[in-house]
């Protein structure tokens, strides 16, 4: 295996911070989303403690911004990938891993599936059996495909996508997107072996879609985007969730990994996690960065905002999704010898190109 070495993490100077306003509107629309599921939650009468975090005193943060930090963000939330924000957030960081997964083995297209089993409609009370049943045998379908009728295809992404088909959102479609790389032939004989099985197939190229051939940051974004557009925009039928079945959901997706890697992107994870690194971006590129650097960096900034005063520009930063607005552009290996990736950035803002 090729050694990894982390790169000079770029700082990021307030001074050259140019604020978006029509995506900083985004980001406080997510934030107002997450209160509105939190409080459906809440009229469910689950207990606050299953939805909120203990706050354990004041942060840093919450003492540089006087407060108002903290009441712009509202109570701190547990994790949920049915909270807007918090499932954007999540899809972004799965678009920048992958888009830097591609863009270090030279690939440039990605092709986009989406499958369903032949007992897609579940109980909601019964989602976190269901979900597991239904990925085990679609993992089971992948690997007997591949060994007897296209043995080029692979998929790097599995993510589960619900939408309401019960007018409260008693049951739900459970279906997959996967992001997929083959050739036309591969993907036909994929198709034809899925629907022989009783499963439902559709690829972007075999449907000739408009979109054939995807960037691979993009497709990431759009396949993992949660259980938030599921419980926001519900269905074309018009169904949706109450507060009972939103608590339901909660109890039986919280913890459940929607969306994971596999084949080499899952191996290219787990390489770096083992040297330690993370996939790092700034306005100009995207690098492999140390974690334990980083972290201790971000300690180190924060008690120094806490000092010179600056924390009230500290708390701006922060609560404009910094991520979303990213458009890095195509780099050379940097003098430490780190890579540089030029991605597409998220759809919110077209890609610069160097």
């Amino acid at each position: 295996m090729r050694q990894r070495r982390a790169g000079a993490c770029c700082t990021f100077r307030a001074q050259e911070y140019r604020r978006n306003p029509a995506l900083s509107a985004r980001s406080r629309d997510r934030r107002q989303l997450a209160v509105g599921t939190a409080t459906m939650l809440v009229e469910s009468g689950m207990q606050d403690a299953e939805i909120y975090a203990a706050a354990l005193g004041d942060t840093l943060l919450d003492l540089a911004s006087e407060g108002r930090l903290r009441e712009a963000l509202g109570r701190p939330r547990r994790r949920w990938a049915g909270f807007a924000d918090q499932a954007h957030l999540r899809k972004v960081k799965w678009g920048r891993e992958y888009a830097a997964f591609c863009a270090a083995h030279d690939i440039h297209r990605v092709v986009q599936v989406v499958v369903r089993s032949p007992k897609s409609l579940v109980p909601i009370e019964h989602f976190r059996a269901a979900h597991a049943q239904q990925s085990a045998l679609l993992n089971g379908r992948l690997r007997y495909g591949r060994k007897r009728f296209a043995a080029g295809f692979a998929s790097d992404i599995i993510a589960a996508e619900i939408i309401p088909a019960a007018p409260d959102g008693d049951a739900v479609d459970l279906h997959f997107h996967l992001a997929s790389r083959a050739t036309t032939d591969e993907l036909v004989a994929m198709r034809d072996y899925f629907r022989r099985s009783g499963w439902s197939w559709w690829d972007a190229v075999t449907a000739r879609s408009p979109d054939r051939y995807r960037e691979p940051g993009v497709l990431a974004n759009y396949v993992a985007k949660g259980l938030a557009c599921a419980l926001h925009r519900g269905s074309d039928a018009g169904h949706g969730f109450t507060p009972q079945t939103t608590a339901t959901l909660y109890r039986q997706t919280r913890g459940l990994a929607m969306t994971r890697s596999t084949g080499a992107f899952r191996a290219w994870k787990a390489e770096l996690q083992r040297d330690g690194l993370v996939v790092a971006e700034d306005n100009r590129r995207v690098w492999l960065a140390s974690r334990a650097l980083r972290a201790r960096r971000r300690r180190s900034s924060a008690v120094k905002s806490v000092r010179s005063g600056s924390g009230a520009r500290m708390s701006n930063i922060l609560l404009f999704d910094t991520v979303n607005h990213i458009a890095p552009r195509v780099g050379k290996p940097n003098e430490s010898g780190s890579a540089q990736f030029g991605i597409s950035s998220s759809p919110d803002r077209p890609t610069r190109r160097a």
